[in-house]
């Protein structure tokens, strides 16, 4: 029979291609039952067939108790807590740790003078071996050592942890390896950019309590080897370095000089970050005659490369308070005559543009570095408004235009215009929307006026002509304007267009004036709507006629009246007609001429 280390002989197959076929020869190497001197026509090459065996590992904890007691592994393959190699064992997983009373476990290891860890002092599976290392069942056997104790070190965050353990075999000493081979004598100290290391400490929550390693790594005065009497983690303190920031204002004169960065905390202007610098604060700007101060910039190979202090003394907006992580020098930048025009958009909607610049006597730039040359700004919107320009202010009064309505320089601007920076103000009027009504059918409209601003209070006029009524109200511009029982609306921000229609009284005894849907009665005056006209009204009457589909139907198909029992007064009802006649002629010759006067 062939042998292979691991591996259980299974017998010779034939093979299509990967796949095992026929058994011809068993495991102890006999032929198959049935296998005949008539199986083969050919030469054929037969192929073993190998199972991976599967060891048991004893765990020894003598002298502890209350390991797992024993764990499997498949040869080649994993590490398994049952027999059937059903449940793998992952490397994060954790094995029930034997105790000893007075000794710390420090792992199972195979026998011998070349054992070697299985599982760690966590409970663990090692890494110094590989899966093929097991040939045979074994036990492995717990390690003890008298009180040695892990003190494990917490770097928080450090970039270079340094050192991650020593140890403690109590009443002896501190060691750099659980061996305890190598006496202790300070650590690998960790790094953190920014920060200074100030010591490892215990802790209680978030709390720092006692010292036990020092700046420099060694262990503080009056710590013992009978300090810890189980395994402890250890947390590093860190302290935020204070950085200088010198401020060169060459050739300029009359900055602040310096200021200080606490790393990660913030600016301050003294050494002691006693006196912190808000967003809002302005250092002392240089001065330099005929020049223009554009701000402080670092400096990397002579050039000039991020913006710390803008040119109004002001930390740059998003400055992160982990810029340096050592001193260093800004460098003052200086443009000739180049003056920043802010844009003040006056309460806008959508701001726009938020500034452009002067380089005295060139011209006008879109950017401070004056690379791009200025043709117009991309204008603010608010609405209701139309945008005029951007003008100069003395007080509250507009001055000087600057820009026009279309964001383009006013005529006989030049670029010796400014000589400092400078604020502009957007200069708004109110915008007037039309409004259009279309009378359908026998009747006529009027509307108190042909345009308003956003906010006006909008009144129709509506009148039927003999043997006509309203029929509906249809807005067809905005579809959503809403129309109340007083025939008035609240103007919006856009033009208005409605339809009015008209249709016939189905019975023509009956007067519109008296139907009840236009408030009969008989008065004239009931029927032309006289609203009021206030401007910039809101109406809060949420019994609006508009419905879903933006019209209103307003006819009453109730225009029958019941006559009285004892008949009709014919002369009576002549004079009334004539009567009611020559009221509406008068009403709506009176409305025609205030209305023509609205108009002019």
């Amino acid at each position: 029979l062939p042998k292979k280390a691991g591996y259980e002989f299974l017998g010779y197959f034939t093979k299509e291609g990967d796949d095992y076929k026929k058994q011809i020869l068993r495991s102890d190497g006999k032929l198959v039952e049935g296998i005949t001197s008539t199986e083969f026509d050919t030469d054929t090459v037969l192929y073993a067939k190998w199972e991976a065996k599967v060891f048991k590992l004893t765990l020894n904890d003598s002298p502890g108790t209350g390991g797992s007691g024993e764990i499997y592994i498949k040869y080649g393959d994993a590490f398994y807590y049952d027999a059937e190699c059903k449940n793998p064992i992952a490397y994060t997983d954790t094995l029930k740790i034997p105790t000893n009373p007075g000794y710390k476990f420090c792992g199972y290891y195979t026998q011998g003078e070349q054992g070697f860890q299985v599982i760690t002092e966590k409970g663990t599976l090692g890494y110094g071996f590989t899966l093929y290392d097991f040939t045979s069942d074994m036990t492995l056997d717990a390690s003890w050592q008298n009180g040695i104790y892990t003190l494990e070190l917490n770097s928080d965050g450090a970039e270079d942890p340094g050192q991650l353990a020593f140890y403690e075999k109590r009443t002896v000493g501190f060691f750099h390896n659980i061996e305890c081979s190598t006496p202790f004598d300070g650590i690998t100290l960790p790094k953190k950019a920014g920060y200074e290391f100030l010591g490892y400490f215990t802790k209680e929550g978030d709390d720092y309590k006692k010292q036990i390693l020092r700046s420099d790594g060694k262990l503080v005065e009056g710590i013992t080897s009978t300090e810890f009497d189980t395994d402890t983690v250890l947390y590093a303190k860190w302290e935020a370095k204070i950085f200088k920031i010198t401020l060169d204002d060459n050739p300029g004169t009359g900055g602040s000089g310096q200021f200080y960065e606490k790393y990660g905390i913030g600016f301050y202007y003294d050494a002691e970050c006693n006196n912190p610098i808000k967003d809002t604060d302005a250092l002392n700007i240089p001065t330099n005659p005929g020049y223009k101060f554009c701000g402080y910039y670092t400096v990397e190979e002579g050039e000039l490369t991020a913006q710390i202090i803008n040119e109004k003394g002001t930390l740059n907006y998003g400055l992160s308070y982990y810029t340096c992580t050592e001193d260093i020098t800004l460098k003052a930048f200086w443009q000739e005559g180049v003056y920043t025009l802010e844009l003040n958009s006056n309460g806008a909607d959508y701001q726009g543009q938020l500034a452009f610049y002067e380089k005295r006597t060139v011209g006008f730039f879109h950017n401070i570095e004056c690379t791009t040359q200025f043709d117009h700004i991309t204008l603010p919107k608010k609405t209701g408004y139309d945008f005029e320009g951007y003008f100069t202010k003395e007080g509250d009064d507009f001055d000087k235009q600057i820009l026009n309505s279309d964001g383009t320089l006013a005529e006989e601007i030049s670029s010796t215009e400014f000589d400092s920076d400078t604020m502009l103000y957007a200069k708004w009027k109110l915008h007037y929307y039309n409004i259009k009504v279309n009378s359908l059918g026998q009747g006529k409209t009027f509307v108190d006026k042909d345009s308003a601003v956003m906010g006006d209070k909008i009144t129709l006029t509506i009148i039927p002509e003999s043997n006509n009524q309203l029929d509906k109200i249809e807005t067809i511009s905005p579809k959503d304007l809403q129309i109340d029982k007083n025939y008035s609306f609240i103007m919006p921000a856009g033009d208005v267009e409605i339809n009015v229609y008209f249709k016939q009284i189905t019975s023509p005894d009956v007067d519109p004036h008296d139907d009840p849907s236009h408030g009969g009665n008989n008065d004239t005056n009931n029927y032309i709507n006289n609203g009021n006209n206030d401007n910039n009204a809101n109406n809060d009457d949420p019994n609006n006629i508009n419905s879903d589909n933006s019209s209103t139907n307003l006819a009453n198909d109730n225009s029958q009246n019941d006559a009285p029992s004892g008949g009709f007064d014919l002369s009576g009802i002549i004079i009334c007609i004539i009567i009611l006649s020559v009221g509406a002629l008068v009403v709506s010759a009176r409305y025609l001429l205030k209305h023509q006067k609205n108009n002019t």
